[in-house]
């Protein structure tokens, strides 16, 4: 009877149900290591909570406390007197609230409003030239903030949005405070918009300290949890460890040392008892184990054996998958089959194109690369192993080479003692040979045999699979360049039917251009197929100039080139890039124009022949067809002589 069996062996059945539950003291580790874990997150979130809030109340009173000051410096009158953006009252009132503006940097707009029975409207948004997202005269007020829209009317002091605003150019607050007259009368509304851009920021730094902190108070947690855990299952640990011996039959080590409570030393006292009971048969059960253990030992030597050679196909596998070009990938199945098991000698063949020869093409041996760059090859089916199976599309192996009388003896593998060679097929046809030799005589075992087949057929495909890319690519080459040369050729033709080349907008008025300019940007960028302005090193231009590429698939259409009248005008990368952006979809316009211009002319084209067809079958008098079709085809063609000759022979001349 087989004492391993677990059904006949109740002690190691009840040893692997217990194993599926966690021990106390476990328990104990994970419940304080989480309570800690969840008390200091909640501290640090209570203090973020803390920290947020001061900050932004310290930032609403401090935009409330400015809007109050500025709300008493508004003259009412004189904005009562304001009725557009050109006016002197508009121009003092706007030179007021710049001095606002300016006296916190983190003011970002200082602007008036009124309401009509439109809705509100912007009156003066502080402003200087140049600068931009400021509000006209007169402009309406989309989307006001839901303060504002609802206490508008009756805006009697000065008041703030309940939480921040984000949108594209940042994060703001917004207060807002009535515009009194001399006599008292609310005028308007003043509006300011304050960047909270800084507290956000300061927010998310104490977030991240705050996380950081936590991180580092996790391992103190969990030590902290790991010393109460043993503390107070030491006990119970005791009583396992006791327990534990016993059945492992630790019979000389069973005494208990430190027992920590009165139970355990009691329970152990009798577990030492029991064991002098049984240790005679433990001591005959021994040998068995051990006669067992050897068993399971070679067992696992020969699992572990075709554990590697698994390994060296899922390697060559995922170098067959990875690989497209035969000249790498080659060698590195020579090398992974190589390493792998240890063979002293790995080589593809593949037949040339009138398979007469089996051609050397990679190798992992020292020698073998001597072969290769002597262009080593053997005849089918007349030199060696690798002829032999070439021709015959069969495995070959030669356990002794000394005694195998179609062994190819190579000066390049002196050592090689035992050889195996399987073809490469691909379908029903013979591609080459995977050549595999060794030093050791009847190195090759049934194992080896089917791994090395499993591994013939993955290279034959990633063989078949490479001269197909090589293949699918040189095809899709060909292709680009055909198409590339059609498109060259379409807008040649179409830019030599065009009457201009381009217009130019200048001093507000467009004009044609029917001659190209000379001007050494628009050359530069002609030459390069880059943008140029007036600070790029490769050309000195006088004035401020952007002038940029318009490309249709890589290939230069035109140029769009942009001077500014500014002299002191410099162009930061949001110009750059907004011409950038127009000149691609103008690129994209004009193609699609140009395309939809030969659909419209095919179309055409296709319908005069159809009408002219129509009439010339409509007759069928001989001399009607010929006229028809003569007048048919010069009011197609235009501008052009048509002449119809029928001839025939007559006295061996023609006749027309």
């Amino acid at each position: 009877m087989d004492i391993s069996d677990s059904s006949n062996n109740p002690d190691r059945s009840m040893d692997t149900n217990v194993k599926k539950y966690p021990t106390i003291q476990r328990r104990l580790t994970v419940a304080f290591a989480l309570l800690g874990t969840l008390v200091a997150a909640t501290v640090i979130l209570i203090q973020f909570f803390n920290f947020r809030t001061a900050l932004r109340t310290e930032l609403r009173q401090r935009l409330l406390s400015i809007t109050r000051l500025a709300a008493l410096q508004q003259d009412g009158d004189l904005f009562a007197k304001i009725t557009s953006g050109q006016d002197e009252f508009y121009q003092k009132v706007n030179a007021a609230n710049l001095k606002i503006k300016d006296s916190d940097p983190d003011l970002v707009f200082v602007y008036t409003m009124r309401k009509d029975h439109q809705g509100i409207y912007f009156v003066v948004d502080a402003n200087r030239p140049g600068d931009e997202d400021i509000s006209a005269f007169g402009e309406p007020y989309q989307e006001p903030g839901p303060t504002l829209a609802e206490n508008f009317d009756g805006l009697d002091q000065t008041t703030i949005e309940p939480d921040f605003y984000t949108d594209e150019y940042g994060t703001f607050l917004s207060a807002y405070a009535p515009i009194l007259s001399s006599s008292g009368e609310n005028v308007g509304v003043l509006g300011i918009d304050i960047s909270a851009s800084k507290i956000v920021a300061k927010e998310r730094g104490f977030l991240q300290n705050s996380i950081l902190i936590f991180l580092a108070l996790i391992p103190i947690i969990i030590i902290l949890g790991i010393v109460f855990g043993r503390l107070f299952a030491s006990p119970i640990v005791h009583l396992a460890t006791a327990t534990r011996k016993f059945g492992e039959s630790n019979l000389e080590e069973l005494e208990l040392t430190n027992p920590g409570t009165r139970e355990v030393a009691e329970l152990a006292s009798t577990f030492v008892s029991m064991t002098k009971k049984i240790s005679e048969l433990v001591n005959s059960l021994e040998n068995k184990v051990s006669e067992r253990t050897a068993q399971l030992e070679q067992a696992n030597s020969r699992t572990e054996y075709r554990a590697n050679l698994l390994q060296a196909v899922a390697q060559v596998a995922r170098a067959i998958a990875s690989i497209r070009d035969i000249g790498s990938l080659l060698p590195d199945i020579t090398k992974v089959i190589s390493d792998r098991f240890g063979f002293y000698h790995v080589g593809i063949f593949l037949l040339d194109e009138n398979k007469e020869y089996a051609v050397l093409k990679a190798a992992s041996s020292d020698g073998g690369k001597r072969m290769l760059a002597r262009n080593h090859k053997l005849r089918v089916g007349q030199e060696g192993i690798v002829g032999s199976v070439t021709e015959s599309g069969k495995p070959r192996v030669a356990l002794d080479t000394g005694a195998d009388v179609t062994y190819f003896r190579n000066p390049d593998l002196p050592e090689t003692r035992s050889e195996i060679t399987l073809p490469l097929i691909i379908g029903a046809s013979i591609i080459g040979a995977l050549d595999v030799q060794s030093k050791q005589p009847s190195a090759f075992s049934e194992d080896d045999i089917k791994v090395l087949g499993t591994l013939s057929d993955q290279v034959a495909v990633a063989i078949q699979n490479a001269n197909l890319f090589s293949e699918n690519r040189i095809a899709l080459e060909e292709a680009q360049s055909a198409y590339q040369k059609f498109f060259e050729a379409g807008w040649s033709y179409f830019m030599g039917q065009a009457a201009r080349i381009g217009y130019q907008y200048s001093n507000r008025q467009t004009q044609t251009l029917v001659a190209p300019l000379d001007r050494p940007e628009i050359s530069a960028v002609l030459e390069s197929g880059q943008t140029v302005t007036d600070s790029s090193p490769e050309v000195r231009l006088p004035v401020p100039t952007l002038a940029v590429p318009i490309k249709v698939r890589g290939e230069i259409i035109g140029v769009l080139d942009i001077r500014s009248i500014n002299p002191n005008r410099t162009w930061d990368n949001v110009d750059i890039t907004t011409a950038q952006t127009i000149a691609d979809r103008l690129a994209f316009a004009l193609e699609n124009a140009r395309l939809i211009d030969e659909s419209q002319k095919r179309v055409a084209r296709e319908r005069a022949i159809s009408d002219m067809t129509t009439k010339i079958g409509s007759s069928s008098d001989f001399d009607t067809i010929l006229q028809q079709t003569v007048q048919e085809l010069g009011r197609l063609i235009g501008n052009s002589e048509v002449v119809i000759r029928i001839s025939k022979e007559h006295d061996g001349q023609p006749e027309g």
